[in-house]
Order: C-alpha cells, then sequence, then structure tokens
C-alpha cells in the first residue's frame, strides 16, 4: 500500500532528477567544446574531481547528481518492499 500510495512522489522525482541532471551534462559538454577554461575541483559525496575545463566540471556534477539520487531512491524503494536487492546485499 506504502508503495502504491508514494509512486507519483518517486516518478516526480525521477522525471525531475533526470531532467536536471541531463541539462547539467550536455549544458557541461557545450562548455566543454565551447571553450569555458577555469580551474575546477568538485568534492562531492566522497567523489572527488579536478580539471581546467568548467564545462567538464558541470557534467560531472551532473552525473554524479543522478547516480546519486537514482541509487537511494531504488535503495529507499527495495527496503521499503522487503526486497532481497542491492540494498540488504552490503
Amino acid at each position: 500500500m506504502l508503495i502504491r500510495t508514494l509512486t507519483p512522489v518517486w516518478k516526480t522525482l525521477i522525471v525531475s532528477v533526470t531532467v536536471l541532471g541531463g541539462i547539467l551534462v550536455l549544458g557541461g559538454v557545450v562548455l566543454a567544446f565551447r571553450g569555458g577554461a577555469a580551474n575546477t575541483s568538485v568534492t562531492m559525496f566522497g567523489s572527488q574531481f579536478s580539471s581546467t575545463r568548467v564545462g567538464i566540471g558541470m557534467a560531472f556534477i551532473g552525473a554524479v547528481m543522478i547516480a546519486v539520487v537514482l541509487r537511494r531512491l531504488l535503495s529507499s524503494v527495495d527496503k521499503i518492499a522487503g526486497g532481497e536487492g542491492p540494498a540488504q546485499a552490503q
């Protein structure tokens, strides 16, 4: 019952994170090819990244955002469902 109640919230979260992360990745690729140059250093959720291009840093932030949010969301769904998925295998 709880899963059916939360499904619209999860769908909205998945779509919005994927769209916003995709915009960051796409914008980062465009900036990387157009030449936005500056020293960039980012540390997010234990992942560290350094570059001389702003676009590459922007794409990294988008990719990490998508990966972290979707992984945590799927772990939450698995935990609520009581499944034997990756969240319990660790």
